[in-house]
């Protein structure tokens, strides 16, 4: 069980260059794809018993991690919490804004919750999925190019803002309005998410600039940028929300968030599109 903990945390066999020496036969395991890396501490050569991650170990073996084991282990910690810690800096200076544009999600009435948080969860992940594959194929986005998604935002609050000028005009009694836009919300769940998802992703296009190379740099360590980016994403939504049902700010943001959204994301697209200028240089 120790064994295979200790190889689930990045550890390999400490007599991978002669399993004779554990195991009385065998040769080298080779590079196995990965190579291996002396940790600072420990020893470079291996001994019967020396350590828990030998090919083989003797049955008088205590099954025990041993002190250049731990020394290893609480290696991989801090540089795991080092990691964690990069992810997470990473993930609130390219998403800070995010956060409010959340809360003017949420204080639109017709915008589900869950909605917002599945498109939300949908343009990090579009987000994360295009730099993880651009950095594999070692591509690099040029200059202007992601601006062109502001065409999102700009079009969703053009159409958000005529929908907010129709309802002003509107004569039917207030129910009848209440009843059909509920329909209209059930009709149009999916939707909002890809609404949700694209203004995510224009708002993130220059993220790109940030996570590819950040992938680029140590692709084994994606799987953790992935989680830490999914929790931080969670978070991001319930910041938000918390915003919106706050005592002092959550009033005027209910009502008045919905006025104001479409205005946002009309500046927002506006905004981002500029940055598309380099295109006519």
């Amino acid at each position: 069980m120790q064994d295979a903990l200790g190889h689930a945390l990045g550890l390999r066999h400490s007599d991978y260059y002669n399993q004779v020496i554990s195991c009385g036969s065998g040769g080298n395991e080779g590079a196995a794809g990965v190579g291996a890396i002396l940790i600072p501490g420990t020893p470079s050569t291996s001994t019967v018993s020396q350590s828990l991650m030998n090919a083989c170990f003797p049955s008088s073996a205590t099954g025990e991690f041993t002190s250049s084991d731990i020394i290893a282990l609480k290696y991989l910690m801090a540089a795991s919490l080092t990691l964690i810690g990069l992810s997470t800096t990473v993930f609130v200076s390219t998403n800070i804004d995010d956060i409010f544009l959340l809360a003017a999600f949420f204080a639109d009435p017709h915008l589900r919750a869950r909605a917002i948080v599945a498109g939300q969860f949908l343009g990090i992940g579009v987000l994360v999925l295009g730099s993880v594959l651009a950095s594999v194929a070692a591509l690099a986005i040029p200059e202007g190019y992601t601006a062109l998604l502001g065409v999102v935002p700009l079009i969703l609050g053009v159409r958000k803002l005529s929908a907010l000028m129709q309802a002003q005009g509107a004569s039917a009694p207030e129910d009848e309005q209440a009843e059909a836009s509920e329909q209209q919300l059930e009709r149009r769940t999916h939707s909002q998410v890809l609404a949700v998802a694209g203004v995510t992703v224009a708002n993130g296009g220059d993220n790109l600039g940030v996570y590819i190379p950040l992938f680029a740099s140590e692709p084994r360590a994606i799987p953790v940028h992935v989680v830490v980016f999914a929790v931080m994403t969670a978070l991001w939504c319930l910041a938000g929300h918390s915003l919106v049902k706050n005592r002092l700010l959550g009033d005027p943001i209910r009502r008045y968030g919905h006025l104001v959204l479409p205005f946002v994301l009309i500046g927002l697209g506006l905004y981002i599109l500029a940055g598309a200028r380099v295109l006519l240089e």
